[in-house]
């Protein structure tokens, strides 16, 4: 039988005995709740700080990836002849016209140098429509550990666009997705 006179406190509407087992469960219920907390507002990264994911984790890069179009082999080949025309016109046509040279120069300069020191790029034919006609071209995703170039994206776009612009003439915009991803690895 519980002892009327033993301490009690009221947590949420609900009276409760003071003892060693009740704040015991308030402790455990307060970790509970702020360790949501971290995985819902930080999201991945926090967990694995928190060690909730378990002991092999042992790094969490911060990393942009950088997804864009640029030209391929068959864009300008495979235009129609009005849109060529058009283009010339526009003073557009050095943009759709490229060679492999150059864009493994390209995919070696975002990887290699000019201060973007890209972690790694994929690239994938693609068939699409923009600021012209429908037309084939080469859709780019390339990774970034932002410790690499400093946490500044408008750093990170500045060198981007120097690397595009010296490989492909472009004096337009260009339209360039921005991801933000976590990356976890195993011990």
């Amino acid at each position: 039988m519980a002892d009327s006179d033993a301490s009690m406190m009221e947590l949420v509407g609900q009276r409760i005995p003071v003892n060693v087992w009740s704040a015991l469960i308030v402790l455990i219920l307060s970790v509970l709740i702020f360790s949501l907390e971290k995985c819902t507002v930080g999201g991945v990264k926090n967990v694995v700080q928190a060690g909730l994911l378990g002991e092999n984790v042992v790094e969490s890069t911060d990393s942009l990836i950088l997804t864009f179009w640029t030209p391929s082999e068959r864009t300008w080949a495979e235009m129609s002849d009005g849109e060529k025309e058009r283009l010339v016109k526009d003073g557009r046509a050095d943009w759709y016209q490229t060679t492999n040279d150059i864009l493994a120069s390209f995919g070696d300069q975002l990887v290699n140098g000019n201060g973007l020191s890209a972690q790694g790029f994929s690239r994938w034919e693609s068939f699409g429509k923009g600021t012209s006609a429908s037309k084939w071209g080469w859709t780019w995703s390339v990774s970034i550990a932002r410790k690499n170039v400093g946490a500044d994206v408008g750093i990170i776009k500045n060198k981007f666009r120097d690397i595009y612009t010296k490989n492909f003439i472009r004096d337009q915009d260009i339209y360039l997705e921005i991801r933000h991803a976590e990356a976890i690895r195993d011990r």
